[in-house]
């Protein structure tokens, strides 16, 4: 079942539309227009962590070595990689899949947010559980900041990660 959920946010013109599909590890690519190309740059992890820059703090870290990113935290400091890609205007689509979620605190502290080159926040999604997720978002500047943050005990492993101008 997808779960659609729309919020507003007021002080923005933009918006964001976020779907999930809770136990669903289908590959994202087929919910992105076929005439749209990628801008993500190795979202399958096929090459490690190549294209991601490691963000963790404190204890937390990242491994990108099994085809898929492991956020690893340790509860005290974060886990986290980013990406800033260039786009062009218009409405766009993030998908990627929830592959694994172990620990106490896999919950509560995994997040994972789309900023624009100012650090507002386009889009974010807080504690998506095990399935494919997609992330819809207006985009009024020419690149976006993508962020996979894992701040508990936990270990939280991700895929499949795709951006798209879906205008």
């Amino acid at each position: 079942m997808v779960i659609p959920l729309v919020v507003f946010v007021a002080s923005l013109v933009a918006f964001m539309v976020v779907y999930s599909t809770p136990g669903s590890t289908s590959t994202p690519q087929g919910r992105v227009s076929a005439q749209s190309t990628p801008l993500i740059i190795n979202g399958d992890f096929a090459q490690g962590c190549t294209g991601w820059t490691n963000i963790s703090e404190g204890e937390g870290s990242t491994k990108c070595d099994t085809g898929v990113l492991e956020l690893i935290g340790t509860g005290t400091g974060f886990a986290g990689e980013i990406q800033v890609v260039a786009t062009t205007l218009g409405t766009h689509r993030l998908v990627f899949d929830v592959v694994d979620k172990s620990g106490p605190h896999h919950i509560a502290y995994f997040n994972v947010f789309v900023k624009d080159s100012g650090g507002a926040t386009l889009a974010r999604l807080s504690s998506p559980d095990v399935g494919t997720h997609t992330m819809e978002f207006e985009v009024t500047e020419a690149q976006v900041k993508v962020r996979f943050l894992n701040g508990g005990n936990s270990m939280v492993a991700v895929d499949n990660v795709i951006l798209v101008n879906f205008a």
